[in-house]
């Protein structure tokens, strides 16, 4: 017997511009991914990919954090629709 299951699998990122040696440069703080199955319960992991960037900017990453988590749940709303 042949199951096929579906799942959407979803990543971000959380990203800040800081100044080094008088230029703008784009940095990425923390890394963040998801998987949404057609059936059970999604999952949501995160991590710290600049720990010394993250305690000066932990404002801003929270806030990525939680816009991450609202699209993921709105997807497997979705998800959970189909």
């Amino acid at each position: 017997m042949l199951q096929i299951n579906k799942s959407i699998s979803i990543t971000g990122i959380s990203l800040i511009d800081v100044e080094e040696n008088g230029t703008n440069v784009t940095k990425q703080i923390a890394y963040m991914n998801a998987n949404i199955p057609d059936k059970g319960d999604f999952s949501i992991n995160k991590s710290i990919q600049d720990r010394d960037l993250f305690d000066k900017y932990s404002t801003d990453v929270f806030k990525d954090f939680n816009e991450f988590e609202k699209n993921v749940y709105e997807l497997s709303k979705g998800m959970k629709d189909e």
